[in-house]
């Protein structure tokens, strides 16, 4: 009877105390939080993990005030402040609208947390209680019965798909993607990253854009892209011979929803 008595009084306490969770997911060439979203009332807290060997931080990049984070959140702007296997709360005291990036891989893996000023915490069940199952399905194949895989599919794969990008590239970079009828009237943008490294630039620590291509009003079906290099990648491709870069495909939709694809590609002459 005593042990009865004290289950019944763990459980509600045990179910107080849940609240929403994001979990950094590496799926291939595809690194996203898992939700991207969740939302909580003023003094909530939001726990944060990355369960694999990949480095991931946070990089807050809006709101309306620093969250107060744990020891076990790496928290910064470079990617210095990574780290692999970590877990922790982030406490959120003031209303509105926070978003951050993973240190690391930048709006590649961008999410949101909203803190709203009443009402209950929402808590988004698309994350697994353990490590999640990397989704299995490819960019443009909509999931069966029109519902998303476990572990929650990365937005690029819903927006865009049948990615033609060669691996080797001479002087531009050209390629080819088909834009869903979910991203139609939306906007395409794709940068063309180098490490500071390739450029000489030893004083910053993330890549630098060199090259851009903006498109707006999009519509369904395919399109190509090509992209000249900047001054500086110029002057670094014909000192070297060959630059490797990083071609980022952002197509945001017009309800302002985003996904984001990544690339590595060697330039030559």
């Amino acid at each position: 009877m005593v042990l009865l008595g004290v289950g019944s009084v763990l459980v509600p306490a045990l179910a107080l105390s849940e609240g929403p969770a994001i979990q950094a997911v590496d799926s291939g060439v595809y690194h996203y939080w898992s939700p991207m979203q969740v939302s909580v009332t003023p003094g909530g807290a939001v726990a944060f993990s990355n369960p694999s060997e990949t480095k991931h931080g946070v990089e807050w990049r809006t709101g309306p005030a620093t969250p107060s984070c744990s020891a076990g959140v790496p928290v910064g702007n470079t990617i210095q402040a990574a780290a692999s296997k970590w877990s922790g709360t982030c406490t959120f005291t003031q209303p509105g609208s926070y978003t951050f990036y993973c240190t690391v891989h930048g709006p590649e893996m961008h999410g949101a947390v909203t803190v709203s000023a009443g009402g209950e915490t929402t808590v988004t069940t698309t994350t697994p209680a353990t490590t999640p199952t990397a989704p299995s399905t490819t960019p443009g194949t909509p999931t069966p019965g029109g519902g998303e895989p476990s572990g929650q599919v990365p937005a690029a794969q819903r927006l865009a798909g049948a990615i033609s990008l060669p691996s080797r590239q001479h002087g531009r970079v050209r390629g080819s993607l088909s834009i869903s009828s979910a991203a139609a009237a939306g906007r395409l943008e794709v940068d063309l990253l180098a490490r500071p490294a390739v450029l000489a630039s030893a004083a910053r620590s993330r890549e630098v854009v060199v090259g851009r291509l903006l498109r707006s009003h999009l519509r369904a079906g395919r399109t190509s892209f090509a992209l000249s290099l900047r001054a500086r990648a110029h002057a670094a491709l014909r000192r070297r011979g060959h630059i490797s870069l990083t071609v980022r495909i952002v197509i945001t939709t017009a309800a302002g929803h985003a996904g984001v694809i990544s690339r590595k590609v060697l330039v030559r002459p």
